[in-house]
C-alpha cells in the first residue's frame, strides 16, 4: 500500500460527522458545536460551530488518563450522549459528549481478537447499535456491536482482494439507502456496499479513475438530502462533489480548489444541511474551514478556525451537533371528541399545551390525525360524522375547521384509518363497513367522490382498520382487523386489484390489527395489535405466515388496547396510545419483550379520554412554526414575515440586494433607509430600521442569509 507522503509527516485528518444530531436527546448539548480530533497532540478540542479565527475551545479532553493515543476521528452519538475515538494504537475509546480534561473513558475496545490494525474512521451507527471502523493497516472495514469494550471480536469484518479496499481512511453509512461507503487512499477509489456486506465481497459501486480528479482520498460524505456524494482530496487540496451514485469514471459536478480556499491536505468533509454550509478540517495548515453550500472553483471559506489558541494540531476527523427546540405531540381524544397538543417530552400528569375541541370544529369521535408540516395544517378523520376535517396545524380552542370531505359520494363510511401523502398530494382512507380503501385529493372540499377506490374480493379486504402511505417505495400498507393480517398494494391501486404482498397467519403474531407504522429508515413495520395488547415488528417486505422480529408485550409495558403507533427515526423512540387506559407510552424503537416504556404521559392532568392516534412535530426554534416549512427555522418568526419573497424570513434575511451573500453592499443599502420604514431592511418586524436591524445584520455579515427550513432563491445546494 503506498500512502500518500503527508500521512508518513503527520496524522491524517479525517472528518466523521452526525450532522442530524438534532435528532438526539435535548441533553446531548445546548448549543451547536464542533468536535475535532488532534492526531498531533492527542487530544479533542471543542468549539462552537460558529467559531472563526483564532478562538480557544470551549473544552478539551486531554491527559493520560484519557488513553488517547494518536487519534484519528472522532464521532458525535448524541443519541446515547456519547462520543467514540479511533486511535492509531488500535484501540477505540468511548466517553461521555461533555468530557473534559484527564477524563477516563467509559469503554475501551483493544486486543488481538478485536481486529483493529491502524483504525482511521469510525462511525456510530446508532440506527443498528454498531460502530463500524476502517482500519488502514489491515486493509479492512470491522464493525462491532455499540457497547462493545475490551478485546471484543468484530460482529463482521469486510476484507479481500475482491472488496477493491485499499488503505481505507474514510467511510460513512448512509442509513437512507443503507448502504456503506468508503474511501480508500491507497488506490484514489471510493467504493458502496451493502451497510452489512461481509467478507470477500465485491462492491456495488466503484468511483475511480483520472477524469473523477480523485487524488490522495481521505474523506467522505454522503448528503441524502441533495442526493450528493462528497470527497476530501488530500494530495490534490481539493473537495469534490458527485451525484450521490456516481460510478466508474465519473467527473465530479463541482470542485473546490485554489488558493483562495484555503484548503491544504484536506482530510474530512461534511455538507452541514442545518446550515447549508459545508465544512472541511485541513491538516496541512492545522484548520477548519467552512464554505456556502454549492461552493465550487477558488472560493475562499465563510469562515476560518486556525491559530495558536484554537489548540488544533493536525486535526482530524471530527463531529457536529446542533440544538433543539420545542417539540408537539398531537393525540386524538376520542371521548372527548378533541385533539390534544403536548410537549414532545411530556410525561406523567402532564397537562396539554392548547386543546382543538368545541362545536364549531365538527369534531365527532374523531379517530385520526395527520399533521401536514408542509401545508401548516391538521388533518383529522372522524369516523361517526364520516368525514376529513382540516385545520390550520396550531388551531386552538372552538376554530372552525377550512376544508371538509363529507357527503354520500365521497365513500366514506365508518372511517378508521388515514395516511396523508403530501408528496402526491393525497389522503387515503380505510373504511372497514364498506371494505373499502378511498384515494382523495388532498385539497378536496365538499361532497367530492374520490379519485380511487380499492375494492372487491381479489383485494383480499377484510375490515381495513388502519392504513399507511410509503411515498419512497410507491405502496398503501392496511390493516385487516378482521382477517389478522396486512395487505399491500401499489399506490395507484384501483378497483379489484389484488395485494402484492399479504403478511398473515399463525406466526405472525397478528391479532386484531389496529393501526401500522413504518419505519423506512431501517426497514420496518411496526403493528399494534388490539387483542394482546402487543406491539409487533417486522421487516418491511415481510410476506406470508413470517414470525415477527421482535415483539413488545407483558404487563411492564403498559400496553392497554393499543390502537394508535408512531416511530419517531429522529429521538429513535416508539409512541403508543391506550386506549382504555387513557395513556401515551414511549419506548425505544428497539424496545422488545416485557419492557417498561420509558416515558408515560397519563393521569386527570392531561384530559386523555379513550385516546387513538397520535403524531410529533420538530420546532428547533420554538415559535409555533414546525422547521419544515419555517422559512427561518434558528431565530423565532412567528408571523413568517419575508418582505422580499426570496423563501428566506426577514429575521434571518439581511441580504438587501438578494445575491445571497450579507456583505458592505447590504451595510449600505441599510444606513441609506435607516431611520425609516421600509419592510425589507426592517429585519425585526418592528416597523422601523434601526440599530436592533443592524446588529442582525452586522451579526450575519459576510454569511448567507438564512439559513430557511423551505425552498428559497439562495438553496445551491
Amino acid at each position: 500500500m503506498n500512502l500518500p507522503i503527508r500521512l508518513e509527516r503527520v496524522p491524517v485528518l479525517f472528518l466523521t460527522a452526525l450532522l442530524n444530531a438534532a435528532i438526539g436527546p435535548r441533553s446531548a448539548q445546548a448549543q451547536d458545536e464542533i468536535f475535532v480530533a488532534n492526531g498531533n497532540n492527542n487530544s479533542i478540542t471543542v468549539y462552537t460551530r460558529t467559531a472563526n479565527g483564532n478562538i480557544a475551545p470551549v473544552r478539551t479532553l486531554a491527559g493520560a488518563a484519557t488513553q488517547l493515543s494518536g487519534p484519528r476521528s472522532v464521532f458525535v452519538d448524541t443519541v446515547n450522549n456519547e462520543i467514540a475515538v479511533a486511535n492509531f494504537n488500535n484501540t477505540i475509546t468511548v466517553y461521555a459528549a461533555t468530557a473534559s480534561g484527564d477524563t477516563a473513558p467509559r469503554r475501551k475496545i483493544s486486543g488481538v481478537a478485536t481486529g483493529l490494525a491502524g483504525p482511521f474512521g469510525l462511525v456510530v451507527d446508532t440506527a443498528h447499535d454498531e460502530i463500524v471502523v476502517a482500519n488502514t493497516f489491515g486493509q479492512s472495514i470491522t464493525a462491532y456491536s455499540r457497547t462493545a469494550n475490551a478485546n471484543a471480536a468484530p460482529l463482521r469484518t469486510l476484507t479481500g482482494a475482491a472488496t477493491g479496499i485499499s488503505g481505507p481512511i474514510g467511510l460513512v453509512i448512509d442509513i437512507a439507502n443503507d448502504e456503506l461507503v468508503v474511501a480508500s487512499n491507497g488506490a484514489a477509489r471510493v467504493t458502496a456496499y451493502p451497510r452489512t456486506a461481509n467478507g470477500n465481497s465485491a462492491p456495488i459501486r466503484t468511483l475511480s479513475g483520472a477524469a473523477t480528479g480523485l487524488n490522495g482520498v481521505f474523506g467522505v460524505f454522503v448528503d441524502t438530502v441533495h442526493e450528493q456524494l462528497f470527497v476530501a482530496n488530500n494530495l490534490g487540496d481539493s473537495v469534490t462533489t458527485y451525484p450521490r451514485t456516481a460510478s466508474g469514471n465519473a467527473p465530479p459536478t463541482r470542485t473546490l480548489a485554489g488558493s483562495a480556499t484555503g484548503l491544504s491536505g484536506p482530510a474530512a468533509v461534511v455538507m452541514d444541511t442545518v446550515n447549508d454550509e459545508l465544512v472541511v478540517t485541513n491538516f496541512g495548515n492545522s484548520s477548519i474551514t467552512v464554505y456556502p453550500c454549492g461552493s465550487s472553483g477558488n472560493v475562499a471559506p465563510l469562515r476560518t478556525l486556525a491559530g495558536q489558541v484554537t489548540g488544533l494540531v493536525n486535526p482530524s476527523f471530527f463531529g457536529i451537533t446542533h440544538p433543539f427546540g420545542q417539540e408537539e405531540l398531537y393525540v386524538v381524544d376520542y371521548g372527548h371528541d378533541a385533539i390534544r397538543v403536548y410537549d414532545r417530552t411530556a410525561d406523567g400528569n402532564a397537562g396539554p399545551v392548547r386543546v382543538l375541541a368545541g362545536s364549531d370544529t365538527s369534531l365527532s369521535l374523531p379517530l385520526r390525525l395527520a399533521v401536514d408540516v408542509a401545508h401548516d395544517e391538521l388533518v383529522v378523520l372522524n369516523q361517526s360524522a364520516a368525514s376529513i376535517v382540516v385545520y390550520p396545524r396550531t388551531a386552538s380552542g372552538n376554530t372552525p375547521w377550512i376544508r371538509r370531505i363529507s357527503g354520500g359520494v365521497t365513500g366514506l363510511n365508518n372511517p378508521t384509518g388515514l395516511a396523508l401523502d403530501t408528496v402526491n398530494d393525497e389522503l387515503i382512507v380505510a373504511n372497514p363497513t364498506a371494505v373499502t380503501i378511498t384515494v382523495h385529493e388532498r385539497t378536496a372540499n365538499g361532497n367530492v367522490p374520490p379519485a380511487r377506490t380499492i375494492f372487491g374480493v381479489a383485494t383480499q379486504l377484510n375490515q381495513p382498520f388502519a392504513v399507511v402511505v410509503d411515498t419512497l417505495h410507491d405502496e398503501i400498507l392496511v390493516a385487516n382487523s378482521a382477517g389478522d393480517s396486512v395487505t399491500v398494494y401499489a399506490r395507484t391501486a384501483n378497483g379489484n386489484d389484488a395485494p402484492i404482498r399479504t403478511l398473515s397467519g399463525a406466526a405472525t403474531g397478528l391479532a386484531v390489527p389496529a393501526d401500522l407504522a413504518l419505519d423506512t429508515v431501517h426497514d420496518e413495520l411496526f403493528v399494534a395489535n388490539d387483542a394482546t395488547s402487543s406491539i409487533t415488528v417486522y421487516g418491511r417486505t415481510a410476506n406470508g405466515n413470517v414470525a415477527p422480529l421482535r415483539t413488545l408485550s407483558g404487563a411492564a409495558t403498559g400496553l392497554s388496547d393499543p390502537d394508535g403507533l408512531y416511530v419517531d427515526t429522529v429521538s429513535d423512540e416508539l409512541w403508543v396510545v391506550n386506549n382504555t387506559s387513557d395513556s401515551v407510552t414511549v419506548y425505544d424503537r428497539t424496545a422488545s419483550g416485557n419492557t417498561a416504556p420509558i416515558r408515560v404521559l397519563s393521569g386527570t392532568a392531561t384530559g386523555l379520554s379513550l385516546p387513538f392516534d397520535v403524531a410529533i412535530t420538530t420546532d428547533t426554534d420554538a415559535d409555533g412554526v414546525p422547521d419544515g416549512s419555517d422559512n427561518c427555522p434558528l431565530l423565532a418568526n412567528a408571523d413568517q414575515r419575508d418582505t422580499d419573497g426570496d423563501g428566506i424570513g426577514n429575521m434571518c434575511d439581511a441580504d438587501l440586494d438578494n445575491d445571497c451573500s450579507v456583505n458592505f453592499i447590504d451595510l449600505r443599502l441599510m444606513k441609506s433607509v435607516f431611520f425609516s420604514a421600509d419592510p425589507d431592511a426592517d429585519l425585526d418586524g418592528n416597523g422601523w430600521v434601526n440599530f436592533v436591524d443592524l446588529g442582525k445584520l452586522k451579526g450575519g455579515l459576510f454569511l448567507p442569509p438564512g439559513p430557511g427550513g423551505v425552498q428559497n432563491a439562495c438553496d445551491q445546494c
